[in-house]
């Protein structure tokens, strides 16, 4: 088996078998090829401050399976980069990961509810027609007018909380998307909403209070919700997966109970083992 680059000249090869919604700007693609055929594809990104890898997507062809290919493919791109560990998430709806990935010697490390709301639904809710007259706006920005600076306290903020995300690499269009709310008496920030566009539907990435608090979320959907309104990005789904009890409550509270999640997410860790020091043979 032997793994390349997939770029604009060999992508059509790959196309049967490669979820173009699964990249985003930065992420490495790659393929793996049996007698110069395509059998795989694998997309992930790197996170250089914690020299971690998070594989976002891993596929083989039905006709290539239970050959050790996607095994394979795994282990080649560990050795080549040396992560210090390797992050996966994966619906609940792929059973068959599951036990792929516990075999690769991964961690499971938590579940998620996973929503997807017709963007429609928010618009005909008498709650959220109320909560978006009554959030306030002040101190929530879109993260596209963010300074440099600004960005990376957030970034610093993300890592401590143990989050493996930078919104310093997100893309024009999903930075657009991207809300954040900022202290107003320090100017840092405190919690942020960021979302990807994926054509007319949008996913909310993550929602975060950097104290836990609630009382930001009003806020940050409602300037969400203003930036979908003026991308126009209101007649697709919004899809968004959460750990956490307040975030799943908020949006049911906004829907009039009719949100429901509609699958789990599973997390899982791999850490790789130090490698022993060479002895140096003595003279």
């Amino acid at each position: 088996m032997r793994l390349t680059g997939i770029n604009a000249e060999n992508v059509e090869a790959y196309r049967d078998i490669l979820d173009p919604f699964m990249i985003e700007e930065g992420d490495y693609v790659v393929g793996a090829e049996e007698d110069g055929a395509p059998v795989g594809t694998m997309v992930f990104s790197i996170e250089e401050a914690t020299a971690s890898l998070l594989l976002k997507s891993i596929y083989v062809a039905p006709e290539n399976r239970r050959k050790g290919i996607g095994s394979a493919m795994v282990k080649q791109i560990c050795e080549e980069l040396k992560p210090i560990a390797v992050y996966v998430e994966f619906s609940d709806e792929e059973e068959s990961l599951s036990p792929f990935f516990d075999k690769l010697g991964f961690t499971m490390i938590g579940t998620s509810e996973i929503y997807r709301i017709p963007a429609a639904l928010f618009l005909e809710n008498e709650g959220t027609r109320d909560l978006l007259e009554a959030a306030g706006r002040h101190g929530t920005v879109r993260l596209i007018q963010l300074d440099e600076k600004t960005k990376k306290q957030l970034d610093q903020i993300l890592a401590e909380a143990e989050l493996d995300v930078s919104v310093r690499t997100m893309n024009e269009q999903d930075a657009k998307l991207s809300v954040v709310s900022l202290d107003e008496e320090t100017g840092e920030p405190a919690g942020c909403l960021l979302a990807q566009a994926l054509g007319k539907d949008v996913v909310i990435t993550l929602f975060f209070s950097a104290a836990g608090d609630p009382m930001l979320f009003p806020g940050l959907f409602g300037a969400f919700y203003d930036a979908l309104k003026e991308e126009g990005l209101l007649e697709g789904e919004i899809s968004f997966v959460t750990e956490e009890d307040s975030v799943a409550s908020f949006v049911k509270k906004l829907t009039g109970g009719e949100a429901k999640p509609t699958g789990m997410m599973v997390s899982g860790i791999y850490t790789l083992p130090e490698e022993e020091p060479e002895e140096e043979d003595g003279e």
